[in-house]
């Protein structure tokens, strides 16, 4: 995958992040918040496994098990 498409990828992620956190301050927006949150971080996952600077797989899955 090319670094154009992760690098795009963590900026999608940043901006879910930063509209997680403006629905969470408001209760009639908590739900979207959360939602985009979780998609924010699937995409950050995904985009990090895909990065072809992780080569260690083995502790990625380690820290993502032990994480959670």
């Amino acid at each position: 995958v090319s670094t154009g498409i992760i690098t795009s990828a963590y900026i999608a992620a940043s901006v879910l992040f930063i509209l997680s956190l403006a629905g969470l301050s408001h209760q009639e927006r908590a739900r979207r918040g959360n939602l985009f949150g979780i998609l924010g971080m699937a995409i950050a996952i995904v985009a990090t496994i895909y990065n072809p600077a992780v080569g260690n797989y083995a502790l990625v899955i380690i820290l993502m098990v032990s994480g959670g």
